[in-house]
């Protein structure tokens, strides 16, 4: 029995015995991101994850990192191959050299913008990046530090070859080969989890899937293996929803009538209703807007749900003319600002989420579908070169920009406006200055048993980027308030601070969320601000808004609502999800694409 046992640990042993140097180096460059993950959230305190959830986290992707390396191993050990080994070691210090150049450079890894880019690079401009990036500094010390690690690591090779034997004696052979077998077996489990992920057909869900803090930080290899996957799926619905767009603008329309109606449609971001003093929060986030509903020219809708709590997933739905409840895929419908361009009005879009290097899948899908080169074209005549660290510099911008545009009183017009808002770290949302930093940990109220100090802090530090972009929302109304102008404002999704449990941001999966955090992750506020010379103009479709304030509505099928004000005639237009239509049907508001939100929020508090 014993030697059986012996036999066992020695064939466990065998491959690292024999490529010990080549297991740690595979180990330790793949792991940086993993570990980054885990002391991003001690620098942050464990706020937005917490602390069992991070070290569960780094266990399982550290164990696979180890699992990979200890298989690769075991290739090199049946192929007894030499040249198997350089290669293996040539890709890992490419991977890692890669990303060290990215994340130095530019603050990003190899992530799917990264990918495209390359897919889509030609000879010329490869030569031009290389000659302008090739000999700066940044990458002067990745060259360095590749080269002192390839060279310690020959030394290392050879130092190891002549003392093997003395390094491996039974009892740190058995203690390895327990190590080993306990590793293979949380990496079984690991591995059927990530590669379950790949059974998710469609863009939506394998965003869910990439966007889960474990699989955000996994590590370089199988971070790369996602994003080509992940292209693959982008570049298939793109295309469908391209051509969808494509084909709705080559049938006949009516274009509208010459007139002078300003449409302004405002998007915020991670905004918990319940936090806007409009809709009754016990603080005076929103004072302008409070303003503004009492002197009736704003409007609440206060049963409105998002599909997601993705802010691509989300949108995707908002601009195209899809009802997810009826079942419907965002790629199969027009863009909606398309139509409205191709029925006469100008369009505008100043997007403070326009990052053409972002790091994050998500952004990556929203960004490349709204500023797709075609949809650009057919849906915009003008719109922002960059992003601003604060929203109001967005719209100082615009109204720098489009002076001409807002000085004509007789054309018809589509403003589109998409905010940073309340997104998360809520502290760089805002100002830090004296007329902003209007709320204290010691101004909020809530009373909760884990509610510690610095989550009061934190809660502060949210209401007032929630007063923050009621400034914003101030300085839009102001460019409007003499046109016939009527402005909507919703957000992508709602958000989490503490308000009904000891969690911050967007952490748990619908499956665990409990009624009432599902409300504040997916009730969103709908705004209508309406000029007093749009009143004038239009009383009756005031009186209609008014009228349908408290039906339900999804934010899918908002469109249907705007294609009605704006007179859009276009066979996409369906009344019966239309709110202020007569026909109006609200179809199962249906959330995360599985869950029907209505039944699951009844009877909550």
């Amino acid at each position: 029995m014993a030697k059986t046992l012996d036999k066992i640990v020695d064939s466990i042993c065998k491959p690292v015995v024999a490529n010990l140097p080549f297991f740690l180096t595979c180990s330790v460059l793949l792991l940086p991101h993993v570990i980054s993950g885990f002391f991003n959230d001690v620098a942050d305190g464990f706020v937005v994850n917490r602390f069992s959830y991070s070290i569960y986290v780094l266990l399982f992707n550290t164990a696979e990192v180890l699992a990979l390396a200890y298989l690769l191993c075991v290739l090199l050990s049946g192929m007894k191959w030499p040249v198997m080994k350089v290669l293996l070691y040539a890709f890992i210090f490419t991977v890692f050299g890669i990303n060290m150049f990215l994340r130095a450079s530019f603050g990003t890894l190899f992530t799917e913008n990264i990918m495209l880019l390359v897919v889509e690079t030609t000879p010329k401009e490869t030569q031009e990046f290389f000659q302008t990036f090739a000999f700066r500094p940044v990458s002067q010390m990745v060259f360095v530090i590749l080269l002192v690690l390839i060279l310690l690591l020959v030394a290392i090779e050879k130092w190891y070859q002549k003392r093997a034997a003395v390094l491996w004696p039974k009892a740190v052979r058995e203690v390895f080969a327990v190590f080993i077998l306990s590793i293979l077996c949380i990496s079984v489990i690991e591995t059927t989890h990530f590669v379950n992920g790949f059974r998710n057909t469609t863009l939506s869900a394998f965003e869910n899937f990439c966007d889960t803090p474990k699989e955000s930080r996994i590590d370089y290899i199988r971070r790369m293996i996602c994003n080509a996957y992940f292209l693959f799926l982008w570049n298939d619905e793109s295309q469908s929803a391209v051509v969808a767009t494509e084909n709705a603008l080559s049938e006949s329309s009516s274009p509208v009538a010459d007139d002078s109606l300003s449409i302004v449609v405002v998007i915020g971001e991670s905004f918990i209703k319940s936090h806007a003093s409009v809709y009754g929060y016990p603080q005076n986030t929103m004072p302008l807007m409070a303003k503004e509903q009492a002197q009736g020219r704003l409007i609440l809708f206060d049963n409105v749900v998002t599909t997601s709590d993705r802010t691509s997933i989300a949108l995707r739905n908002f601009f195209s003319f899809n009802s997810v409840g009826d079942n419907e895929r965002w790629l199969g419908s027009p863009f909606f600002p398309a139509l409205f361009k191709a029925s006469g009005y100008d369009v505008y879009f100043w997007d403070n989420q326009y990052d053409k290097n972002t790091s994050k899948s998500f952004d990556f899908t929203l960004n490349a579908y709204l500023h797709h080169p075609t949809v650009s074209q057919l849906s915009y005549d003008a719109g922002n070169e960059r992003s601003f660290t604060y929203d109001a510099d967005l719209i100082d911008d615009f109204a720098k920009s489009c002076q001409q545009p807002l000085s004509r009183h007789d054309k018809n017009t589509l403003y589109m406006f998409h905010l940073m808002g309340q997104h998360f770290d809520t502290e760089e949302r805002y100002p830090h200055t004296a007329a902003f930093c209007h709320f204290t940990a010691d101004s909020i109220k809530l009373q909760a048993d884990y509610l510690t100090q610095a989550k009061k802090a934190e809660i502060a530090s949210y209401d007032n980027a929630v007063y923050y972009n009621d400034y914003v929302l101030g300085k839009i109304v102001s460019l409007y308030k003499d046109r016939d102008a009527i402005l909507l404002f919703f957000s992508d999704h709602g958000e989490h601070i503490y308000d009904v449990s000891d969690v911050a941001g967007r952490i748990k999966p619908i499956s665990k969320m409990t009624p009432a955090e599902v409300t504040r992750y997916y009730d969103i506020p709908l705004m209508f601000w309406i000029s007093d010379k749009y009143r004038r103009r239009h009383p009756d479709m005031v009186s209609l808004i008014d009228n349908c304030k408290r039906k339900p509505l999804m934010s899918d099928n908002l469109c249907h609502l705007l294609a009605y004000i704006a007179h859009i005639k276009t066979k996409w237009y369906r009344p019966e999800r239309n709110v202020l239509s007569s026909d109006y049907q609200c179809p199962p508001r249906i959330i995360e694409n599985t869950v029907n939100y209505d039944k699951t929020t009844t009877n909550n508090p």
